[in-house]
């Protein structure tokens, strides 16, 4: 934060990059099209490559609606927990919860910038690396453990195939259910419930493993022999972690009082 800028009352205005360098593939990339693993150490992110049961949770990030603070402190606790109990999956996947919700948050104000007025502990909020050092750092410990080696090109492609599949299908959901898409640039469909669109979006939501999702749109679409298949489908995605509902319900609590 610059300090000399102007405060407001303890609040200063926001005026953030709007780019970032990924870590995963040294590229700088615009913010509006990054995603968690860009900012995620390369020895924990290419997990998501290694390991069958991190597969199918590469594009869940647990729930997405909330306080920023109170989504990521959850999952942090989460994290924490798992690694304390040596359970190194379940770390890893609510690390990369939580490091979700601080980078949604990030997002966010770089989108509005100086129209958003932050307090001191929201900038320090902003810096990802020093917020998570310690966290990554026992992470890294402990998969250091184990015999893993990083191709670097295949994680860069892992990370540029992740960024696309996220990037249509926001593109796509929008542009069949509203005829029009403003997430990246401004699309137009043919018309709302566009078949082919239709088609697309199942197709993208199936490579993400988000068989609700293509249920869903197959039923709108009114296919219900392929709704019913990708129901069954869906049972088999990835849960919201057993202590997520209770510790999310006492941090809300105790901010109240």
């Amino acid at each position: 934060m610059n300090k000399d800028r102007k405060d407001l009352g303890g609040l200063y205005p926001a005026v953030l990059p709007t780019t970032e360098v990924s870590r995963g593939t040294s590229e700088q990339i615009s913010l509006s099209e990054a995603v968690v693993y860009d900012f995620m150490p390369p020895m924990i992110g290419s997990r998501f490559m290694a390991s069958e049961s991190l597969k199918k949770r590469i594009h869940f990030y647990g729930q997405e609606t909330g306080s920023f603070m109170d989504l990521e402190e959850t999952n942090r606790q989460i994290a924490e927990e798992e690694l304390n109990k040596g359970n190194l999956e379940e770390a890893i996947d609510a690390y990369k919860n939580c490091l979700h919700d601080a980078v949604g948050f990030l997002c966010a104000i770089s989108t509005i910038q100086e129209h958003a007025l932050l307090s001191i502990s929201e900038y320090q909020r902003l810096d990802l690396d020093s917020r998570f050092g310690d966290l990554e750092g026992r992470l890294m410990a402990a998969i250091s453990k184990e015999d893993i080696s990083i191709n670097a090109e295949k994680y860069s492609e892992f990370i540029k195939n992740v960024r696309n599949l996220e990037k249509r299908g926001h593109q796509l959901n929008q542009l069949f259910f509203m005829g029009e898409s403003r997430w990246y640039e401004h699309i137009k469909a043919p018309s709302k419930y566009d078949p082919e669109l239709g088609k697309e979006y199942i197709d993208v939501c199936v490579q993400m493993g988000k068989y609700s999702e293509a249920s869903w749109v197959a039923a709108e679409m009114g296919n219900k022999e392929d709704a019913a298949k990708f129901k069954k489908l869906s049972k088999g995605q990835p849960k919201e972690h057993p202590r997520f509902r209770e510790i999310y319900t006492k941090l809300g609590e105790d901010r109240d009082f």
